[in-house]
């Protein structure tokens, strides 16, 4: 040990003088001598710091690779970080142009133009606006990035320029927030500038208080870090109500191991969490008679939600959670939606079979089976139920029937009835997504004279999206919240669950590359054919700087997370063995990432206070499922006004097909097949063409041609009907909607050639049929309404229609 202290003092003068050699040579030196085991077994203090010395020299000489290594990594991957970099500048060229192309800005446009703006021409506009502005106030500017305060330096004056902000509260470093742009002013006033301290907590009972200045005093002044606790930031009481009905903070210690071994249960931490969090919040409001609303759930992710939600339904107490996912993918949600699809497409089993397993019809599995063993191979389950109906099918029938003569929002609300399903099968937030999913369909049919078709069609391309379910509740609502802190910043609750963490874990170091704003780019060296990974120079200067940022928020955060209870604050968390965290808060403790519960148990387990307390958790705990109020009864209201029907027709219903049994492969590749070459087909220039426009086309697409795709194209380049059409007026994919009678005919054109007095209609096609008959028997339909269409829309013009087979290499006239 002695040797390994006084090499210390080389490893020092090897830092002063920024010497790597050196360094490394006296590291090298330091772990070569031994620290042997105490020979008291009973010593665990010591036990433990000799395994953290071990661990710091093992981690060190990980990454400890000779200079000559590190400069051949950096020339190695030169090639590919500026191959990188040229490729994000492709991108970001090739977003700006998209953008411009369609007329939008996105968030980030909005602050780099404005700057933009007020920088063009010696900053004539920043003037404007300087003389014009008497005073700006700027809050929450801890949360201000650059670009921010640069629109705000711009346009300001010496002196008047008025901001509020709290640095212990920056936490939107994800959004690049720099809490050092207040910091900066605050240690480097200028003659203008002066400082005011707000010095009173108007919220929270003094324990609280108290227990905080003493927490982040010890937390945020640790050696090495940039953010602070000053005098300054010690904060008081600022009413008598605060020094009454005062309980320290509660850490609730639950040694999950022994409890599932005792119980035999097979739970995860999580779900272990959630459910004594639940428990406790069932015991405090009966103990004191507490609303439901007094009660908040701060988590530090959304995965922690999904638990609370679990658990919550599981005891029936009333929450709100706000997901932001879900809609879509919610129970209520899918059952209409399943309902809708097989009202538009009943031979598709699918939506089918989850109709009928569905509360609308309520059929069960053993007589879908049932059905499976007597129908015929290929046969559809609708074709099947039509010749062997049950009691209600006549109800799915008249669905089939009228769908598409109903209004959307009609068929919703009339599937909201069935079975009386809305009032008896669904929960308060079920009931609000099938508010909202109605109040879609209103917004649909105001936007767009279209169909049942068209409104699947829209949420299909939209459901993967990122759409949080409804709120069912008003701000008064009495239910338990869960949310995560970010979202409590600014609000207070009666009594708050911190749910505490025991790791922290920096996600984005897993990547081969990482950035920063300030170093650039950072990649991780392969040492190919054996795909050898090891760190570089610059990886472990970024990944530094990058995991001192990050737990510098982690503080603000669980700073922000402990300044929100009013009266009470529990913080719950599963751990082994409360030893663990009997030691002081270190700089290298921190940067090993051990979460909330070890700051917090660390700091108060070292200096005992009255302020805190730790009930340990040994035993299992028994909750009672809260009973349910039956929902009142509120029917629909009935539209008695008069009103009239109108059918929407699309001309794809127009074909006429045998229905041959569902290959989804084959169907789908059908399809991608068959827009690939409508796509090329517009692109391509007017004919004739040759090989090469046609590569070339398919390039600037992205597309890859097989030799019988450039066949075919070269053959309808050379078709005479198709050379004698483009020399018309042409538009592609030519959308149409036209009143005729009670219906509204709508769809898309594949090909439209205006001449003076004429217009010719193509249909392209790629459907492997055999002759002009078949073609004509089952698209006439299709065609006729196209024509009957632009017979409305152009009466004076004569209309002739085509069908061009890309797979005959030819054009059909059709009558």
């Amino acid at each position: 040990m002695e040797q390994k202290l006084l090499a210390v003092k080389d490893l020092e003068d090897a830092l002063q003088q920024k010497d790597y050699q050196a360094y490394r040579t006296a590291f090298l030196a330091i772990v070569h001598a031994v620290v042997p085991p105490s020979p008291d077994k009973e010593d665990k203090e010591y036990a433990r710091l000799r395994k953290g010395l071990l661990g710091l020299e093992d981690a060190q000489l990980d990454i400890l690779f000779s200079e000559d290594e590190f400069m051949r990594d950096i020339r190695y991957l030169y090639p590919y970080v500026k191959k990188l970099v040229e490729m994000c500048q492709d991108y970001r060229s090739v977003y700006a142009r998209t953008k411009e192309e369609h007329k939008v800005i996105d968030f980030d446009d909005m602050e780099h133009f404005a700057l933009e703006i007020l920088q063009a021409k010696g900053g004539q506009v920043a003037d404007l606006y300087r003389d014009k502005f008497v005073e700006i106030m700027v809050d929450e500017f801890q949360d201000s990035n650059d670009v921010q305060n640069q629109l705000v330096m711009l346009i300001c004056r010496k002196n008047n320029v008025f901001r509020v902000g709290d640095i212990k509260q920056s936490i939107y470093g994800f959004r690049y927030a720099k809490p050092a742009l207040m910091k900066g002013l605050i240690d480097h006033r200028g003659v203008y500038d002066e400082v005011i301290y707000l010095s009173n907590n108007y919220r929270s009972k003094k324990m609280i208080v108290d227990f905080n200045n003493d927490l982040f005093k010890q937390l945020m002044n640790i050696d090495g870090f940039s953010c602070s606790y000053a005098k300054e930031d010690d904060v008081e009481t600022g009413v008598p109500a605060q020094l009454e009905g005062n309980v320290p903070i509660c850490f609730h210690a639950v040694f999950h191991n022994e409890i599932k071994e005792a119980e035999g249960l097979i739970v995860s931490k999580n779900e272990l969490k959630a459910s004594y969090i639940a428990n406790q919040i069932l015991e405090i409001k009966e103990r004191e008679q507490r609303k439901w609303k007094d009660f908040v759930v701060l988590v530090r992710g959304n995965a922690r939600k999904d638990d609370m939600k679990k658990i919550f339904d599981e005891l029936n107490i009333p929450y709100f959670i706000d997901i932001k996912y879900g809609f879509y993918q919610s129970n209520a949600v899918q059952v209409i939606l399943s309902a809708m699809k097989c009202i538009l497409h009943p031979h598709d089993d699918i939506s089918f079979t989850a109709t009928l397993l569905s509360p609308l019809f309520q059929k069960s599995t053993m007589d879908l089976a049932e059905a499976k063993l007597q129908k015929e191979k290929g046969q559809s389950y609708y074709s099947w139920y039509c010749e062997h109906p049950f009691p209600g099918f006549e109800q799915l029938q008249d669905f089939v029937h009228q769908g598409n003569k109903l209004r959307i929002s009609e068929l919703i609300n009339q599937l909201y009835e069935l079975k009386d399903y809305y009032r008896l099968h669904t929960t308060i937030q079920e009931k609000t997504n099938l508010d909202l999913l109605f109040e879609k369909a209103v917004q649909f049919e105001d936007q767009y004279a279209a169909g049942l078709s068209s409104f699947l069609s829209q949420i299909e391309q939209i459901k993967d999206a990122q759409t949080a379910e409804a709120i069912p509740i008003g701000s008064e609502a009495d239910v338990v919240r869960v949310m995560s802190i970010h979202q409590s910043k600014g609000l207070q609750f009666p009594v708050v669950f911190l749910w505490s963490t025991d790791k922290q874990t920096p996600i984005e170091f897993k990547d081969f590359c990482i950035s920063d704003s300030e170093l650039g780019l950072a990649m991780k060296a392969m040492d190919l054919p054996k795909r050898y990974v090891r760190t570089t120079v610059a990886r472990i200067a970024m990944e530094h700087k990058k995991d001192k940022e990050e737990l510098e928020e982690e503080m603000r955060i669980l700073y922000v997370a402990t300044t929100r209870a009013q009266t009470q604050m529990h913080i719950v968390d599963c751990i082994l063995d409360l030893d663990t965290y009997r030691h002081p808060l270190s700089m290298s403790g921190v940067y090993n990432r051990n979460g909330y519960t070890s700051w917090i148990l660390q700091t108060f387990l070292c200096n005992p206070s009255p302020l805190f307390t730790i009930k340990e958790v040994h035993r299992f705990w028994q909750s009672e499922v809260q009973s349910v109020e039956k929902a009142a009864y509120h029917p629909f209201k009935v539209y008695e006004k008069p009103s009239g029907t109108i059918e929407l027709v699309t001309a794809s219903a127009q074909e006429t097909r045998e229905l041959p049994a569902f290959t989804f492969d084959e169907a789908t590749q059908g399809s991608i097949y068959g827009t690939m070459m409508h796509k090329m087909i517009e692109r391509l220039a007017t004919p004739p063409w040759n090989r090469d426009d046609i590569i070339t086309t398919a390039a600037d697409l992205s597309m890859e041609l097989k030799e019988w795709d450039i066949q075919t194209l070269l053959q309808l380049g050379k078709d005479s009907d198709y050379l004698q059409a483009c020399t018309g007026n042409v538009h592609h994919e030519m959308p149409f909607m036209v009143k005729d009678e009670a219906q509204i005919l709508h769809g898309y054109m594949d090909f439209v050639s205006f001449q003076e007095e004429s217009i010719t209609i193509i249909d392209f096609k790629t459907d492997s049929l055999n002759d002009d008959q078949e073609f004509r028997k089952r698209y006439k339909g299709q065609l006729a309404m196209y024509k009957k269409a632009m017979q409305i829309l152009y009466p004076d013009h004569s209309i002739q229609t085509y069908i061009y087979s890309l797979h005959l290499h030819k054009m059909i006239f059709i009558k």
